[in-house]
C-alpha cells in the first residue's frame, strides 16, 4: 500500500503530465509555464494536506521534474516521494 508521500508524488506527476499534454495540444508549447505548475501544486496541496504557504509550494515546484517521461514515471514518483518524506515530514504527519 502506498504511503501519503507516494500518493502525493503520484498525484502530482500524473496531473503535471496531463497539464503538459494539454499545453502541447493547445498551442504547441513543449511544457506548461511555472505559474501553471505552481497553481497545480497549490490545488493538490491545499486539498490533500491543507498546506497553502508559498515557501512549501515553491519548494515542491522546484522538486517536481521538469521533463516528464512515461518511461521514467516510476522512478520520478519514487524520487519525489523520497523528497516529500525528507522535506515535508511534519506536514505529512499532520495530514
Amino acid at each position: 500500500m502506498a504511503d501519503r508521500a507516494q500518493f502525493l508524488a503520484r498525484t502530482l506527476i500524473s496531473r503535471a503530465s496531463t497539464l503538459a499534454a494539454f499545453s502541447r495540444e493547445g498551442n504547441q508549447r513543449a511544457k506548461p509555464n511555472r505559474a501553471e505548475r505552481t497553481a497545480l501544486i497549490e490545488k493538490v496541496f491545499a486539498v490533500e494536506l491543507g498546506v497553502t504557504d508559498g515557501a512549501t509550494i515553491s519548494l515542491v515546484e522546484a522538486a517536481l521534474p521538469q521533463h516528464l517521461d512515461e518511461r521514467a514515471r516510476d522512478r520520478d514518483i519514487a524520487m519525489l516521494a523520497d523528497f516529500f518524506r525528507q522535506h515535508l515530514a511534519r506536514q505529512l504527519a499532520q495530514a
